[in-house]
Formats: C-alpha cells, sequence, structure tokens
C-alpha cells in the first residue's frame, strides 16, 4: 500500500531550447480510510508516516515544507537563477566585446 505525490515542471530556455525537469516527492502509504477535512483529492487518504496523520490532517505550513509542488517549485526556482545568472553573463559578455 504504498503510495506518492508526484509533481514534474519543465523549463525552458528561450535561447537555447534547452529543457530542464525539476520534481518533487512525497512518499507515503494509503490509509484504511480517509481522515482529515484539509486538503483535496487524495489527502484525507494519503498516510504521512513522519507525522503519523494523513496529508489532510496537516497544518497547511506544515504541508507547505513537504508538498511535492513545493519541493519541485523549489527545484525550478534554481534552475531559473541559474538560467538567470548564464544569460546575464552572456549578455555582460556580449556587450565588453560589441
Amino acid at each position: 500500500r504504498l503510495a506518492r505525490f508526484v509533481a514534474v515542471i519543465a523549463v525552458a530556455d528561450p535561447k537555447s531550447g534547452d529543457v530542464r525537469v525539476s520534481e518533487g516527492e512525497v512518499r507515503g502509504l494509503i490509509a484504511d480510510e480517509p481522515r482529515g477535512e484539509g486538503g483535496f483529492g487524495y489527502d484525507p487518504i494519503f498516510w504521512v508516516p513522519h507525522h503519523s496523520v494523513t496529508m489532510a490532517e496537516l497544518p497547511e505550513h506544515q504541508k507547505h515544507i513537504i508538498s511535492h509542488r513545493g519541493i519541485a517549485a523549489a527545484n525550478a526556482r534554481q534552475v531559473l537563477k541559474e538560467l538567470l545568472h548564464a544569460h546575464r553573463q552572456a549578455d555582460a559578455t556580449y556587450s565588453r566585446d560589441a
């Protein structure tokens, strides 16, 4: 009865066309019965062993910390920072050579 939530975000570099993928994952179990009022979809039956509750029972701030979407977004943010840095360096080099 293993379960997991997975989120994937693709970031495409507009100059090179390269695509980088960031992923987030939360592993858990399928609960015997639904519990909790928070969240939506499968949250009431997604048991989070580290917290001994279903995803629907977690307080919002805790849920955001372990969320598959939040993890994927944080990873995508890093990808965007790296792309921005690379493009700024390339533009600065181009400006100096012109």
